[in-house]
């Protein structure tokens, strides 16, 4: 274990200038140290994060630097491999202004940026990493606890980690490595959309007091569409709700798995050409968002800006959409009782040369369930120069926390009364 001072500053332009301010509200409470010496083998993006109730906890994930500024992989040729030793999991206050603490993580045969990680009740971390054709379980009190076997043996990685009281669910991924939204350089450089077929995908259940796993009766295994979201498996209390994508990569489904009976059912067909992008549960609602695919977009072509977010009321039989627009694209999702919050998500309009411009978090917007054009409000972050967030986060207080590639941000609510930046 080793300690670091956090920087109060911004590092999400990844290649220098000055570094931009927040818009008012905004407090970045977690700054990834910026890369020294090499660019090309010393960088590192924030990856899977999870709050708990005092702390913060982000996996770090080393990476090779995108575009012509760098020039890490010249004429197409070998690109260097990255420091895995920037591989960490930080410790981070909610509060902000206090020092950080990490631990190395344990070595794994997928991407770092596959890990996943969440907190059992109150503050305790535990993650999910690649073993070969299993994923294995760990957290700061207990090594390597329970290993989840895939289906067909095939490479298996994690999709996505949930816990509630008594247990822990865990989704995984069979085939390649996905295409990761965390990633300062997302949507580069495509492949995304495919998961290696039912011979290689995982969906179990660990017993939190005796570690014993068992794989949940759904059949076939999903096929979780996880390339153009941070989050495809979330947890209500009766229910988990889960992108998948088993009639293949472009017919995506809303699913939701009864913890009680053991039933699946279908929820919403993600169609239009659009896919999913966030995922998000509370004690009454889970509300799910669509927005263009930005991956395999037409011969490099940018699609149309589209967001489309549905919500499925607990104590209802059916979702249904509540929001819709074509003014811009939107990523993430979180939700304050009958609140809904997004990113509103943009391509970065600067000059890379002639590589897929990486798509930026420009702004924040909310609405209530019942009324989502008569609520709707709308912050510009004002993070120019800076890839901006991607991710959100509300915890169980209520607090709301903004993901970018380099830094973990705590927003004011009240930032947002009477905004209108962005209209619908």
């Amino acid at each position: 274990m080793k300690r670091i001072t956090l920087l109060v500053v911004l590092a999400g332009c990844f290649g220098g200038g000055n570094a931009p301010q927040p818009a008012p509200g905004v407090t970045p409470l977690f700054v990834l140290p910026p890369a020294t010496g090499n660019v090309c083998t010393s960088s590192a993006y924030i990856g899977n994060v999870a709050i708990g109730m005092v702390h913060g906890y982000a996996i770090t994930v080393p990476y090779i630097p995108d575009g012509p500024d760098f020039n890490c992989c010249p004429n197409n040729g070998q690109c260097p491999m990255p420091d895995q030793s920037l591989a960490q999991l930080y410790v981070f206050d909610k509060q902000g202004g206090s020092d950080g603490m990490s631990f190395a993580m344990a070595p794994s045969s997928g991407d770092f940026a596959d890990m996943r990680i969440a907190v059992e009740n109150p503050d305790t971390p535990i993650w999910a990493y690649a073993t070969g054709s299993s994923i294995t379980l760990s957290s700061t009190t207990t090594s390597d606890f329970a290993t989840i076997p895939s289906v067909g043996g095939n490479q298996l990685v994690p999709a996505g980690l949930v816990t509630d009281a008594t247990s822990i669910y865990v989704a995984g991924w069979g085939g390649s490595d996905r295409v990761a939204v965390e990633n300062p350089d997302y949507p580069c450089c495509g492949g995304g959309g495919t998961n290696g077929g039912n011979s290689g995908a995982a969906f179990s259940r660990v017993d939190i007091s005796s570690n014993a796993v068992s794989a949940l009766p759904v059949t076939p295994t999903p096929q979780f569409a996880c390339d153009s979201t941070a989050r495809c498996l979330v947890s209500t209390p009766n229910d988990l709700v889960y992108f998948d994508q088993s009639a293949g990569p472009t017919s995506r489904t809303v699913q939701a798995f009864s913890k009680v009976t053991e039933a699946t059912q279908t929820l919403e067909t993600i169609d239009n050409g659009l896919v999913p992008v966030g995922l998000v549960a509370n004690m009454t609602n889970a509300a799910w968002a669509e927005s263009p695919d930005y991956i395999n977009s037409n011969n490099g072509a940018l699609p149309q800006p589209a967001c489309q977010i549905g919500v499925w009321d607990l104590s209802s039989p059916n979702g249904q959409a509540v929001f819709m627009t074509s003014s811009f694209s939107c990523m993430g999702l979180a939700l304050d009782g009958t609140t809904v919050y997004t990113l509103i998500v943009a391509p970065d309009r600067g000059d890379c040369g002639g590589c897929t411009p990486t798509l930026d978090g420009i702004g924040i917007a909310r609405f209530s369930i019942s009324n989502p054009m008569g609520t709707f409000e709308a912050l510009d972050l004002d993070l120019k120069g800076a890839v901006g967030p991607r991710r959100l986060v509300i915890d169980s207080t209520g607090e709301l926390f903004l993901i970018d590639a380099a830094t973990v941000f705590s927003i004011d609510k009240n930032a947002l009364a009477g905004k209108h930046d962005f209209m619908p």
